[in-house]
């Protein structure tokens, strides 16, 4: 086939735009891809991982929840990649952390990392760009782990330019963490202690939660759990913080009769409590007889501004659950139950075998007949009661 000059230019435009027709959907329709990292922690050192974005034009917010095996590696700062992207900025929430960017080593959302990028002037990336790197740092504890978005979906989304609308990428690729296990153990400090009351059935014991071990800490959350159908407990706060949040939890389920207490406490100042300090007090109303823990949740947690300027928190090292009983009557030897080793017990403190109880818990509950002294009435009596004689009030049981 002969083609003038003009014809053959012809041609091949002709050809040009069919192709452009053809492939340009499939340039348009190219998928948003975030991608996680696969990172070796192979020493006691820190590791980065990069996050990736492919095929993402036009984009003036990122934000993204990465989840990591805490126990494995803790995250100890996020950095956007200012050598690749200049037109980034991490946005943080430097008091409340309700916003912004955080990281969670600790608490509720324990091995969570929260990024939110902003691009003022927007941004656009192609291939496998670089946007954020993930400064990991080991725990004692081998293994392989995922590296992944939060969600049966994921948990990332970004904003175009001028836009309110998120949209979530259309790929999320995971990642994973590899480490032999050769930093320190986790968690590294930092201790909470719950009271230890004991009172009259019907009365009011007083106590307090205590921290200590904490050095530059900005925020402090308790949260500890009893069985609200038979105590009933008051919180006095502390005025070592700024602010602090409050709220209740009831428990259903294998927690039937559980309720939990959470406070969150805010600094505007970086805070230390070295030595024990009581941060809540505490008063519990007993309604009966009975046994009681109060328990040291998992949401127990403190955050510490790390040198970025990014909150982390961290979980305590120590968590010391406290308890709340009632006095019970016959108990002498304070191992918890009323039996015949009570009786043998006072035998011998009124022989003088074994010194006289100094602590007042134990007086109260040898002197089972009220009379304001320890003798051979009262070992008589639990006698009684561990035979059926006598009720737990140790009062005769008539037939």
């Amino acid at each position: 086939m002969n083609f003038g000059r003009d014809g053959y230019l012809k041609w091949v435009l002709s050809f040009t735009l069919c192709v452009l027709i053809i492939i340009s959907p499939a340039i348009a329709d190219s998928p948003t891809i975030i991608k996680a990292p696969t990172v070796h922690l192979s020493d006691e050192k820190y590791s980065i991982g990069s996050i990736y974005v492919s095929n993402l034009n036009d984009v003036g917010k990122i934000q993204l929840v990465l989840k990591f095996d805490h126990t494995t590696a803790v995250v100890e700062t996020i950095k956007p990649n200012t050598s690749v992207i200049s037109n980034i900025e991490l946005e943080i929430d430097s008091y409340y952390y309700d916003e912004g960017s955080v990281i969670y080593n600790g608490g509720y959302s324990a091995g969570t990392v929260r990024a939110d990028l902003n691009f003022p002037e927007g941004a656009s990336f192609q291939n496998s760009t670089p946007i954020l790197d993930v400064v990991f740092r080991p725990t004692n504890k081998t293994g392989e782990t995922p590296l992944s978005w939060e969600g049966p979906i994921g948990d990332a989304y970004y904003l175009k330019t001028g836009a309110m609308i998120p949209i979530k990428f259309d790929y999320y690729r995971d990642g994973e963490l590899v480490s032999n296990g050769m930093g320190a153990p986790f968690p590294y400090r930092g201790n909470i202690t719950a009271p230890e009351l004991v009172v009259e059935p019907g009365y009011t014991g007083v106590g307090q939660i205590y921290v200590g071990d904490l050095e530059n800490i900005s925020r402090l959350h308790i949260e500890s759990s009893y069985n609200f159908s038979e105590i009933r407990p008051n919180f006095e706060i502390n005025q070592t913080f700024n602010k602090y949040d409050y709220s209740t939890r009831g428990g259903g389920g294998h927690t039937m009769g559980m309720m939990s207490e959470d406070f969150i406490f805010y600094s505007n100042e970086k805070i230390s409590i070295i030595e024990p300090q009581a941060v809540i007090d505490m008063s519990m109303t007993t309604r009966e007889e009975g046994y009681w823990d109060i328990v040291m949740g998992s949401g127990c947690s403190y955050t510490i501004m790390n040198g970025d300027g990014i909150p982390v928190q961290y979980p305590f090292k120590t968590l010391n659950d406290g308890y709340v009983r009632t006095i019970i009557n016959g108990d002498a030897n304070g191992d918890g139950v009323v039996n015949q080793a009570d009786t043998l017990h006072l035998l011998k403190i009124i022989t003088g075998n074994i010194p006289h109880p100094s602590d007042p818990i134990l007086i109260n509950q040898s002197d089972v007949h009220r009379d304001g002294v320890i003798d051979v009435g009262d070992a008589m009596f639990i006698a009684q009661y561990n035979v059926g004689l006598r009720d737990k009030w140790f009062e005769l049981i008539t037939p």
